[in-house]
């Protein structure tokens, strides 16, 4: 196994993919292809309390159920 073939993710995920089926558990980056926005855009929102997070560690993990939730009461509110 090549040093390269270490870094790379086992599964690659377009974005396309990703928009069309994405996973329950998404990452920061996960999030903000499925939504359109930036992965900064997506850490303001959580730091906002906008959007809810599963800390793990170091990692950010969203439910996508939670990610939608927290879209449908935005809209309803009218902010963001």
């Amino acid at each position: 196994m090549e040093a390269t073939d270490r870094l790379r993710p086992a599964i690659m995920i377009t974005p396309e993919d990703l928009r069309a089926n994405p996973p329950t558990l998404m990452n920061e980056r996960e999030v903000a292809v499925f939504l359109g926005i930036c992965p900064r855009s997506v850490r303001n929102f959580t730091a906002r309390g906008l959007i809810p997070v599963i800390r793990l560690g170091r990692r950010r993990l969203f439910r996508r159920d939670a990610v939608m939730a927290a879209l449908a009461k935005l809209e309803v509110a009218g902010r963001c």
